[in-house]
């Protein structure tokens, strides 16, 4: 049996999800922008190591690899900028039409457990009484079984007791025993929460 859907928790799910999005968006364009930015100054300290292991003149190089990380670090700068101005818009929208937490908790304790109960869980109380009703049935029945060759049992083991014969004593057994019966037991209730599944038939 599946779950009954939660329109509410659904719509809290989707609110989350969507402002994840978007601030992991910026926040990783971040990265993205200083990753570019050290890998541009280690290839800068790559150029002067050159310059000074081989004494190549690479001005050229350093003045050009120079302007490349300038632009790189004004790229940083604008995505930081651009990460703020989401986190801002996230936090303004995510007060509007918000589903809360406490919203959660009214809905689940009002309509969305009414309903749960309602769909699911009342066919199966029904089903529980109908058993009930019919295992307790089943008990009175047994009583009545036991009661109705009461006496009939009661005559036969007077007899035996008068009966004298050496060693000829055998005992009047019940028509049946409760304890022998199929009882629905406390540890029975027990096995089937703890395991889901029904115990073994003794």
């Amino acid at each position: 049996m599946g779950k009954l859907r939660w329109e509410l928790k659904e719509r809290y799910d989707a609110q989350a999800l969507r402002f994840v999005e978007i601030t992991d968006k910026y926040e990783k364009a971040v990265i993205d922008a200083g990753t570019r930015l050290q890998d541009l100054k280690a290839e800068l300290d790559a150029i002067v190591r050159t310059e000074i292991q081989t004494g190549a003149d690479k001005g050229a190089e350093k003045t050009k690899m120079r302007a490349r990380i300038t632009e790189a670090e004004a790229d940083v700068a604008q995505a930081q900028v651009e990460r703020e101005r989401a986190a801002d818009y996230v936090r303004a929208e995510s007060e509007k039409d918000r589903v809360t937490i406490r919203d959660l908790v009214v809905d689940w304790n009002g309509p969305y457990l009414k309903a749960v109960r309602e769909a699911e869980l009342y066919p199966i109380v029904k089903r529980m009484a109908a058993a009930r009703d019919a295992y307790y049935s089943a008990v009175l029945e047994y009583y009545q079984l036991v009661e109705d060759y009461r006496l009939q049992r009661h005559e036969i083991a007077i007899l035996e007791y008068d009966d004298k014969r050496p060693g000829d004593g055998i005992a009047v057994h019940e028509i049946a025993n409760i304890h022998s019966l199929p009882l629905v037991t406390y540890e029975d209730f027990r096995h089937i929460e703890q395991f889901k599944k029904l115990p073994e038939v003794k």
